[in-house]
């Protein structure tokens, strides 16, 4: 580990902060550029100080570097998934960051391969089955490499943004509903709700995976949304007393510049699905949240057309789209 003299922020791999800098730089699917909300400078410091935060753990992330004739061209991150881990009795891990200092070239290509061979290896090592490595849909050559280092595609997601300064309403619930925060006596009616979804997570389609844990998967990770382990809050949507809808969001605090919330989950009783009640719920919600954000943002599956018909009418913007892979060591 090396401290930047001029930064105090920690590296690995004797790398300084300048030359981070210069790779973040010249990668261009950095995450929150495509929102346009935030400056450059920002954006690179975010992704700096975000490296630095993982591999300050050692037993939670790793991190490898390739470099020529002294210049950094290359960086992946890996890092543990303690709770999937735990789950899915499997140990789990994700390539947070794979950087590379040319985009579409086979000098990239040779690069970004190294890369994934080296973090594969790392993982190995370490006891590590199962990668997860997500990428910006238009960064054709890592897609490409990842296919080649033996990864495979298993969910394609598109990702939605909706500002607050042009928030439009979008349907209107009749009377009788009711749109109020979750109370620990919902967990049932929530429960059965997330069992009854279609929601589509990126284990479904990894059939390695047991079949009852992957089917339980949004289930649990529901429950401990309503628990407040990985969400900061939970609307739910009644009608006569029973929970017909639920809506999960949290705050993404870690950039001070932007107020931002997260849409980790929306979900309907199947009885009341296709009547627009979902597209008024979601609207209702947004516009109670941007009381506190100025942005929201969240992630559909290519398929799921009913959630990108509803965030169509809720004014959101689809900004870009993310594929996720996954390998088995």
């Amino acid at each position: 580990m090396n401290r930047d003299k001029n930064s105090g922020i920690i590296l690995p791999l004797n790398i300084k902060t300048q030359e981070l800098i210069e790779l973040l730089k010249h990668y261009p699917f950095n995450y929150l550029q495509q929102y346009n909300l935030v400056s450059e400078s920002t954006i690179i410091k975010y992704h700096t100080r975000k490296i630095s935060q993982l591999i300050r753990d050692k037993e939670l992330a790793w991190a490898t570097a390739i470099r020529e004739k002294d210049k950094l061209i290359g960086l992946a991150v890996l890092e543990k998934l303690p709770w999937e881990t735990e789950y899915f009795k499997v140990g789990m891990a994700k390539v947070s960051y794979l950087l590379c200092y040319a985009s579409q070239s086979q000098k990239a290509y040779r690069t970004k391969f190294e890369l994934f061979r080296q973090i594969s290896n790392l993982a190995s090592d370490i006891g590590i089955k199962h990668l997860c490595f997500e990428t910006d849909a238009r960064d054709l050559t890592v897609i490409n490499v990842a296919e080649s280092s033996g990864f495979r595609l298993v969910i394609t997601q598109l990702i939605y943004a909706r500002k607050k300064d042009n928030f439009t309403e979008a349907g209107k619930l009749s009377e009788g509903y009711i749109i109020r925060p979750f109370k620990k006596r919902d967990i049932s009616q929530i429960l059965k709700i997330a069992m009854e979804s279609k929601a589509i997570s990126r284990f479904h389609a990894d059939e390695r995976l047991t079949k009852a844990k992957r089917k339980d998967y949004y289930k649990v990770k529901t429950k401990n949304c309503c628990s407040g382990k990985i969400a900061d809050g939970v609307f739910v949507l009644e009608k006569n007393k029973e929970v017909i809808g639920f809506y999960i969001f949290r705050y993404c605090k870690e950039i001070k510049e932007i107020s931002m919330g997260y849409v980790v989950s929306v979900a309907l009783a199947p009885e009341v699905q296709d009547r627009g009640i979902g597209t008024a719920f979601i609207s209702k919600v947004d516009e109670m949240l941007f009381k506190k954000v100025n942005v929201l943002t969240g992630k559909a599956h290519i398929a799921n057309i009913p959630m990108i018909r509803a965030m169509n009418k809720a004014n959101a913007e689809i900004i870009y789209a993310t594929h996720t892979f996954h390998k088995w060591i």
